[in-house]
């Protein structure tokens, strides 16, 4: 490939990242603006929200940096953490308010609980800390023990300030809790009760894709290596659409997080904003995916027509 012309490309992403990162940082102040002036009313949602919001926004703009180094890839997977976020956020603002108030409760004792347990039980950490059961040819060092046995102390400690769950209990919250229940319940709210439509769809695109990097299975694997078989120019308008997408999906994902406020307390303003700071970059975006899905339409025609 002419390094010349990958120069170039990488050149157009690095000012759409750092122009989507500047409209980020403006609807983060937005966010902060409104969520003040509702603090008072909506407490213990908004803590939890604000801080899963402020998560989100922070591996959004990882996401963008990885963009401008030209690793469109391992901004996938970064991006996959900002979409779980935002998922949590519309799981606790698309239900009414006693079940919001427990899935908080959820959130920050309930897992914290099964995180403990987890944590004090790696075979790992009880090794290390028992020198009847340590290996020899263990990977960890002698002086990892004090370390390991720090957090076992902290785990006994917390655990004695928190409330005893059982099994089941614990397996219940825990599927309740899965990204695909999360989808299912958020679209049954907004699909079944609002008559609106999903906004889910792209929270799926993003799991399924980030899923494969992250395991490196044979979909991931292939997905790499498929494009770096492909022509320079396909490449580069390949490589051009697919950093785009993840540009439109960090803009998406705050709306989507402005939308799950709005269901709770007054953030008409926050949605407006978004909307208004995101139609030109969203319309440049659009048109460079537009770009490389011209060069597979009649590829793509032909398996349709092969159907019939």
């Amino acid at each position: 490939m002419n390094s010349k012309d990958y120069e170039i490309v990488l050149e157009e992403e690095r000012k759409l990242a750092y122009q989507t990162s500047d409209v980020l940082r403006k609807l983060v102040c937005e966010l902060e603006k409104i969520v003040v002036l509702s603090a008072h009313d909506y407490h213990s949602y908004i803590c939890t929200a604000r801080r899963l919001a402020h998560f989100a926004s922070a591996r959004f703009e990882g996401v963008l940096e990885l963009i401008s180094c030209g690793r469109p890839w391992d901004a996938e997977i970064v991006l996959r953490s900002g979409c779980e976020a935002t998922l949590k956020i519309l799981f606790l603002s698309y239900c009414d308010d006693a079940e919001r108030e427990k899935r908080i409760e959820e959130f920050w004792v309930l897992s914290t609980v099964d995180n403990i347990r987890k944590q004090r039980n790696r075979a790992g950490v009880r090794q290390i800390c028992n020198p009847e059961e340590r290996d020899d040819n263990s990977a960890f060092s002698v002086s990892d023990k004090y370390v390991f046995e720090g957090i076992i102390h902290f785990s006994d400690l917390a655990a004695d300030s928190l409330p005893k769950i059982g099994r089941k209990q614990r397996q219940r919250i825990s599927q309740k809790w899965a990204f695909t229940s999360m989808v299912e319940d958020i679209d049954q709210y907004l699909i079944g009760e609002k008559g609106l439509p999903s906004v889910t769809s792209l929270l799926l695109h993003n799991y399924g894709i980030s899923s494969s990097l992250i395991h490196a299975d044979e979909t991931g694997v292939g997905l790499v290596y498929e494009r770096v078989e492909r022509s320079d120019e396909e490449y580069l308008l390949l490589h051009k659409a697919h950093c785009c997408r993840m540009m439109s999906d960090v803009l998406a994902l705050f709306g989507c997080i402005a939308m799950g406020l709005s269901n709770v307390f007054d953030a008409e303003q926050l949605v407006l904003c978004v909307v208004e700071s995101i139609e030109k970059l969203m319309e440049t975006f659009e048109k460079h995916q537009n770009e490389f899905y011209a060069t597979q339409k009649d590829f793509y025609d032909g398996i349709l027509s092969s159907k019939d």
